[in-house]
């Protein structure tokens, strides 16, 4: 790199965003860097940048000067699972980082299949040390009348939509999925 550059130009030089950026870019900066050229002495800290901001906002103040030995890490997105009786089940990448509801998650999964106990439904939050959390998420009917808040599901979250009688292979399905998040946490070290 020379001369001085900004973010926006560091990206486009990288040929931009993969297709499923999280929310947030990160400009780490290293303190025992010598200053640049111009002289000033870039802070020593970790930046962070919301994509949204810069790219749909057109925020210009954090399309931020990059100095040597930056170091610009733009954050994966996260996705939610859908697993049981919807008609696409399947994973959902949270595009720029964004949440989604339960009612958003079977909306993308194509609504709930014939078989479905949809009341029964739950969120499985597997969190970074293994622990699982069930999280009841209401009637759907209700929450899409307005008689019950819709709930909000974070990254690496399954939604089980149950069927009304026993089928073993959905529940190998949502073992082999909660094994697939348990294995996305240890290696981005989330939740």
């Amino acid at each position: 790199m020379k001369g001085q550059k900004r973010l926006l130009e560091m990206l486009s030089m990288a040929k931009g965003l993969n297709e499923d950026p999280g929310s947030t870019i990160q400009v780490i900066r290293d303190p025992s860097e010598p200053p640049p050229v111009d002289g000033i002495v870039p802070p020593s800290e970790a930046i962070s940048i919301n994509i949204e901001e810069l790219l749909e906002q057109g925020k210009t103040e954090l399309n931020i000067p990059i100095y040597a030995g930056d170091v610009i890490n733009v954050l994966q997105a996260g996705s939610v699972f859908v697993v049981g009786e919807a008609l696409i089940p399947g994973q959902n990448i949270l595009g720029n980082g964004r949440n989604v509801t339960v009612t958003q998650a079977v909306a993308l999964a194509g609504g709930f299949a014939p078989d479905a106990r949809s009341d029964e439904s739950l969120i499985i939050r597997v969190h970074l040390d293994g622990s699982r959390e069930e999280i009841a998420v209401g009637d759907p009917n209700k929450i899409l009348r307005g008689d019950e808040p819709d709930v909000v599901m974070l990254a690496n979250d399954i939604l089980w939509i149950p069927p009304n009688k026993a089928k073993p292979v959905l529940r190998r399905a949502l073992n082999a999925t909660l094994a697939v998040v348990s294995g996305i946490l240890v290696l981005r070290g989330g939740n």
